[in-house]
C-alpha cells in the first residue's frame, strides 16, 4: 500500500513534510484547500509524492507539483510541472 506525502518547499532548500494520506485524492484535497494554511506566506511550492512502503525508499513512484499563485488571502496552489531546479532531487517527503 502506497502513501501520499505532502511536502511544502521554500526555495532554495527549505522543505517540510506536513502530512501523509492513504489516497492521492485525500492529499490533493488538502493542497487544493490550503488546509491549515500550509502556504504560510512563504512556501511557494508544494509536492505530493507517491511513496511505496519500505526502508530507505526508492525515488517516489510519482510526483505532483504545485506553485502558489495570487495573494496570501485569495491565492492558491496551482498544479505545475516539476520546476527545473528540482530535476535532480527526489524523495522530498521521506528520504
Amino acid at each position: 500500500m502506497n502513501i501520499f506525502t505532502i511536502t511544502t518547499v521554500k526555495p532554495p532548500h527549505e522543505t517540510r513534510t506536513i502530512g501523509w494520506f492513504p489516497t492521492f485524492e485525500d492529499a490533493m484535497a488538502e493542497v487544493e484547500n490550503n488546509s491549515c494554511d500550509m502556504y504560510e506566506g512563504c512556501y511557494m511550492f508544494c509536492v505530493i509524492e507517491t511513496v511505496a512502503p519500505g526502508l530507505y525508499p526508492s525515488p517516489p513512484e510519482g510526483e505532483c507539483w504545485f506553485r502558489w499563485e495570487g495573494s496570501w488571502d485569495e491565492g492558491g496552489y496551482k498544479e505545475i510541472t516539476k520546476p527545473h531546479f528540482f530535476n535532480n532531487t527526489v524523495s522530498f517527503g521521506i528520504g
